[in-house]
């Protein structure tokens, strides 16, 4: 993903408690997700969606309150590459169902392809699918926004409220 630079800043700003610094970054990345949903590029490239989508998960993690539409995005994509992956992965290649000799890839492809090879489809990374987890645990998810998970299902109702929070960072109005 091309844009996770912004998120990391705005993790390592927030890790050396450095809250200007984090607010300015934090306003950046807001204003920078929304101009990547509304890019007329977005259209020409089939991952573009996928990677925005991974995108928001990290960001909604980091403190920014995520939009209704940001959320829709994320839940379609992120089922669709769940979807994708179920199709298409080998799960248990010791299965004594599969082939003797075949080999299978470690790290599937994320796209689907038509019989020419041209890329249909693309979904979120495998190694990224499990993001949603990073952000319900993270104890600097913003408070506000629109959710695209119950975070009291993948934690099993466990409370992030112990941690320490810098709220006054994690909070972007008009977002």
């Amino acid at each position: 993903m091309i844009w996770g630079f912004h998120v990391t800043a705005l993790a390592l700003a927030l890790a050396f408690e450095d809250v200007s610094r984090a607010r300015s970054l934090l306003a950046g990345l807001a204003e920078r997700v929304d101009r990547l949903g509304q890019d007329e590029r977005a259209d020409q490239y089939p991952e573009w969606q996928p990677d925005l989508a991974q995108l928001l998960v990290l960001a909604g993690a980091y403190g920014l309150p995520l939009t209704g539409a940001e959320a829709r995005l994320i839940q379609e994509q992120y089922l669709a590459g769940v979807a994708h992956y179920d199709r298409t992965v080998v799960w248990d290649p010791w299965d004594p169902a599969l082939p003797e000799g075949e080999s299978y890839p470690v790290l599937p492809d994320r796209n689907e392809v038509d019989a020419g090879g041209a890329v249909l489809r693309s979904h979120v990374r495998i190694t990224e699918i499990l993001d949603p987890f990073e952000y319900c645990a993270s104890p600097l998810r913003a408070s506000s926004g629109a959710q695209f998970v119950d975070c009291d299902v993948p934690t099993g109702g466990s409370s992030n409220s112990s941690w320490p929070t810098p709220a006054a960072v994690c909070e972007v109005a008009g977002h």
